[in-house]
């Protein structure tokens, strides 16, 4: 069964910036990374999620959590939808099979986000947090990849409209990054029609390297557990009407 622990009282942490260099483990993985973007014949696609990770500035884990209907609303806001935070929902526990299918088939973004304390205290506060999201679903409302500036527009939309969840401007340059889910690294997160039975496989086995194991284990303080959240919501619409 997924592990649904209690978050702990009051965990802050340093302000230093989070790092994704244990993700993409070798000099030759990342500069690979690079070299396929510039590569024509080659077209990054978030069809098996967005790995956004957003170092916040000396924020803590309730702040962040307080912002997630926020956070979400701008991410629909970046592809184009409006919704109301009322129908926005903050789950703690994995939905079920049914409500994962239902939003699939609706189209609707599904957001799996992690709280992880950064690896240094901050000498003036204690100990502050940074997030992680993974942004399912997320692929049937972006342009087609090989329109490459309409796709790279959008991309740079949503990075924009997150940067006001950073809790201060010393990390705005870089403090937001966004990356594709299901190649290099984490090429294994990959699943296909079955979103719920891969993210089960997941919670179930913790060993298993993915990216929701990544984003579910505060690796700095393993003590220290704040649970998954999970995002998304009941509806989604635009100027033009309801999604189909």
């Amino acid at each position: 069964m997924p592990r649904i622990n209690i978050a702990p009282v009051k965990t802050y942490k340093s302000s230093s910036k989070a790092s994704l260099a244990h993700l993409f483990t070798t000099d030759n993985v990342d500069t690979s990374f690079k070299q396929l973007k510039d590569n024509n014949n080659f077209k990054v696609t978030y069809k098996n999620g967005m790995f956004i990770t957003i170092s916040n500035h000396k924020t803590t884990y309730e702040t962040i959590r307080g912002a997630y209907k926020k956070q979400y609303q701008s991410l629909l806001h970046s592809l184009g939808y409006k919704v109301s935070r009322e129908d926005i929902m903050v789950k703690h526990k994995l939905p079920t099979r049914a409500t994962i299918f239902k939003l699939i088939g609706k189209g609707i973004p599904i957001v799996v986000a992690g709280i992880h304390d950064y690896e240094t205290e901050d000498r003036d506060y204690g100990w502050y947090q940074h997030q992680h999201l993974v942004v399912y679903n997320i692929h049937r409302h972006l342009p087609d990849p090989s329109d490459t500036l309409a796709f790279q527009t959008a991309l740079n939309r949503i990075q924009s409209n997150q940067y006001r969840y950073l809790g201060g401007t010393k990390y705005k340059g870089d403090g937001i990054k966004i990356k594709p889910v299901g190649i290099f690294e984490h090429h294994q997160d990959q699943y296909n029609t079955d979103l719920y039975g891969y993210l089960v496989r997941s919670l179930c086995d913790p060993e298993e390297k993915s990216i929701i194991n990544y984003i579910r284990n505060n690796r700095h303080r393993p003590d220290r557990d704040y649970n998954l959240s999970y995002i998304y919501s009941s509806t989604l619409s635009s100027k033009n009407g309801n999604f189909n």
